[in-house]
């Protein structure tokens, strides 16, 4: 199913994500996935200041990280798609990112993570992504999902490989970039690998 087939059957059917406007909570047994937050862009922005944001388009200045956030929490109205802040379920504090996402340029709906600075090995990004793409393909049915990675981003090769990603060799990737396209089963995410299945609350 194209891009524009799909999104002409959520006009006719809209999900509860695109009528309340903002991205649904996801519940996993460290982390909630929910709205964004200001204090989120500023830690984004602490990213992409630096070094660590090249695998991921950066780095970038305060506006232009801005206009991607907004980019991604815009999508929730218009697709019942889009990015949501992770937190720390027990204290509230900012963790990093993670979206599934359909902007123009992609060719397919993909999930994508970012982790703010000093959150990274404690495994936060396998356990967000795994309840966002279980979230994607279980309740918001998307047509298919893949992961745009880097090919020298080998932190996220092994991560989408952890979430059950196999590398597609002959997907279109997004403005013909060379980048490497992980493609996740929609009809088998029970069976994958490292699941905590997500509770939903739309509100």
């Amino acid at each position: 199913m194209d891009r524009a087939t799909w999104i002409a059957a959520q006009r006719r059917t809209p999900d509860p994500a695109m009528i309340a406007g903002s991205a649904p909570l996801l519940h996993t047994e460290r982390l909630t996935l929910g709205p964004y937050a200001l204090a989120g862009y500023e830690r984004l922005c602490a990213v992409y200041a630096t070094e660590r944001s090249r695998y991921v388009g950066g780095p970038l200045p305060p506006d232009e990280v801005w206009q991607n956030m907004a980019g991604g929490i815009g999508q929730w109205p218009l697709l019942g798609l889009g990015t949501w802040m992770i937190t720390q379920r027990d204290t509230g504090a900012p963790v990093g990112e993670v979206a599934v996402s359909w902007p123009p340029r992609f060719p397919e709906p993909e999930i994508g993570w970012v982790l703010f600075d000093g959150q990274e090995g404690k495994g936060y990004a396998l356990e967000a992504a795994t309840a966002a793409r279980d979230w994607g393909i279980r309740l918001r049915k998307v047509p298919t999902l893949v992961s745009y990675v880097d090919e020298n981003n080998l932190a996220s090769q092994r991560l989408c490989e952890r979430l059950g990603g196999v590398r597609d060799l002959t997907a279109a990737t997004p403005n013909g970039d060379p980048c490497w396209v992980y493609r996740y089963d929609i009809g088998n995410s029970a069976a994958q690998p490292d699941i905590a299945a997500p509770s939903e609350d739309v509100t």
